[in-house]
């Protein structure tokens, strides 16, 4: 059986028709419209050159206002990482007076504008020791002074935090760079984060703690550079004039330079980045083994895994059923079946004699105290025999001392002042009264 193919369909689209290039002609149309409404110098939305520099040249000075206001930013961040508020931190980021400065520096390093750059540098690092002076002198007087979430999430940055900074750095230049300033530039100061990693940098140093101090320092530094690459870029992207070329040779080599700096930044970064993931993997691993392994022989109260620099340990502590030395030798095979490496496994559940014998002493020591409150005081007792026996002055304890209770005394000392020697009659009473022995002597 032979199969026909009807071709008719595709001479209205054949190369040599006139539908195929109006359908061409068409689609041309349509994309240059649509890359005239995504593009950033095109249309009604276009770049502000002039008034860009301007606007960055007049930002970039640290005085008077400004000083005052990144001075408040600072104290609002350090609070906010003390008491591990986030809304101080956003309030913080949002009137950080920090982002255009970075921003210029990105500009004029493009434009090769030398005096605008050295002014923004001086800039930046003045803007940069005063925020780290002030967390200093807050985490120095500070009555809380303890780590936090949020300084801990600021020790240890990855990969993700230099893809934040990426798109806020993106973000920031463009909206910037618009004829009409729009109002985005707050919410890129929440995005990337400048404040907060310098004030764990104070923390550090009231701490002097090598490791946040490092890890604080290299999280600013990935955002710094970061959103300069990413400004220069766009500025360039969007035709900035250059106030003074480079020769010809040095382009290049300034292209393998910030390659070789970008990748030598970004690789701590990335181990940090790929050390999150295989704990993430190991967390999964475990707790898929617990459900799976662990509660259908005993009740789980609570699991954690305990970070060690060489080695770390999986701590699951049980309850209930008692596990057997068997069913902790199958466990333990079962989990080095895992094959995750630097991982130990330890199950604490609770000794049943030691439960018990103290849940004894506890029981017998609150009967004493009840039995201590059922039976009258020593005082009580002598002061009944006062008042019974009139002739009876005053009945004392030699051996009193702090004891008050009949349970404390082993036996009685007494010493009665009395007109008549009637010692046998208040003897029988006391020992009628208290079923213990009693020596009594008159005065």
């Amino acid at each position: 059986m032979s199969i026909r193919l009807n071709t008719s369909i595709f001479r209205y689209y054949h190369p040599s028709s006139w539908s195929f290039y109006c359908m061409g002609f068409w689609y041309k149309r349509n994309l240059i419209q649509l890359l005239n409404v995504v593009h950033l110098s095109k249309g009604q939305d276009k770049t502000d050159i002039q008034g860009t520099l301007r606007r960055v040249s007049n930002s970039i000075q640290i005085r008077g206002a400004n000083i005052w206001i990144l001075f408040c930013a600072s104290l609002l961040a350090c609070v906010g990482l003390d008491t591990n508020s986030t809304i101080l931190l956003i309030s913080a980021m949002l009137i950080s007076p920090l982002m255009t400065p970075v921003l210029g520096v990105g500009i004029f390093y493009f434009t090769n504008d030398l005096q605008n750059l050295k002014l923004a540098l001086k800039k930046v690092f003045v803007a940069v020791s005063i925020t780290i002076f002030t967390s200093l002198m807050y985490f120095l007087i500070t009555p809380f002074g303890q780590i936090t979430e949020e300084i801990s999430a600021r020790i240890k940055p990855t990969l993700i935090d230099a893809f934040i900074a990426f798109i806020g750095g993106v973000v920031g230049i463009i909206s910037l760079t618009r004829k009409e300033h729009t109002s985005v530039m707050p919410g890129v100061a929440v995005a990337i984060t400048l404040m907060p990693p310098l004030c764990v940098i104070g923390y550090g140093l009231s701490k002097a703690d090598a490791s946040i101090l490092f890890g604080a320092f290299y999280l600013f530094l990935i955002n710094i550079i970061i959103i300069c690459f990413v400004s220069s870029f766009i500025v360039r992207w969007l035709d900035f004039p250059i106030k003074k070329r480079a020769p010809k040779k040095y382009p290049k080599m300034y292209l393998r330079v910030k390659i070789l700096g970008l990748f030598l930044l970004l690789f701590p970064g990335t181990y940090w980045f790929i050390e999150v993931i295989s704990f993430k993997d190991q967390k999964g691993q475990v707790e898929n083994f617990i459900d799976d392994r662990v509660r259908p022989i005993s009740e789980v109260i609570n699991w954690r895994i305990i970070n060690n620099d060489s080695l770390n340990r999986v701590e699951i502590f049980t309850s209930g059923n008692i596990i057997n030395e068997d069913s902790l030798d199958w466990l333990q095979s079962s989990f080095d079946s895992l094959n995750m490496k630097g991982l130990i496994f330890e199950i604490y559940q609770p000794d049943v004699k030691k439960v018990i014998t103290k849940v004894n002493q506890i029981v017998d020591s609150v009967g004493q105290v009840r039995a201590k409150k059922k039976q009258p005081t020593v005082k009580e007792i002598l002061k009944e025999a006062e008042l019974i026996f009139d002739d009876v002055d005053r009945i004392y304890c030699k051996n009193s001392g702090r004891r008050e209770y009949l349970v404390d005394w082993k036996g009685w000392d007494l010493t009665v002042i009395s007109k008549k020697k009637k010692l046998h009659r208040i003897k029988e009473f006391i020992q009628l009264r208290t079923g213990m022995s009693v020596e009594v002597e008159s005065s």
